[in-house]
């Protein structure tokens, strides 16, 4: 098997599994039902992760992403979890993003 085929497919798994509810183990909360206005971010804080995930609360739909390292993968309908997973760890800060027009709730954990 090539590696850049063994990579993906460990991403694929890492993503599978995050995204499966497989739980928040080894995660690090940084937001707890915390408020976003439609169309913005709420920033977490500086640190080494490797993921972002964000969990609506609200009626809104979130997406996760990391500071000045990747774009954001979003919620396709409110109340589901989404992750955004990197092949490695760097220091940067997880973020919310509220797609909606209106402001809604969401938490936030990276890992």
């Amino acid at each position: 098997m090539r590696k850049s085929t063994m990579i993906a497919t460990a991403l694929a798994t890492m993503v599978c599994a995050f995204g499966s509810g497989a739980g928040t183990a080894g995660a690090v909360e940084y937001a707890h039902g915390v408020g976003v206005e439609g169309g913005a971010n709420f920033f977490g804080p500086f640190v080494s992760l490797f993921a972002s995930e964000t969990i609506g609360t609200g009626s809104g739909l979130g997406c996760a992403g990391i500071r000045g390292i990747a774009g954001v993968v979003c919620e396709t309908e409110p109340g589901t979890k989404v992750t955004l997973v990197l092949s490695g760890y760097v220091n940067s800060e997880p973020y919310i993003h509220n797609h909606s027009t209106f402001k809604s709730t969401f938490d936030g954990f990276y890992y």
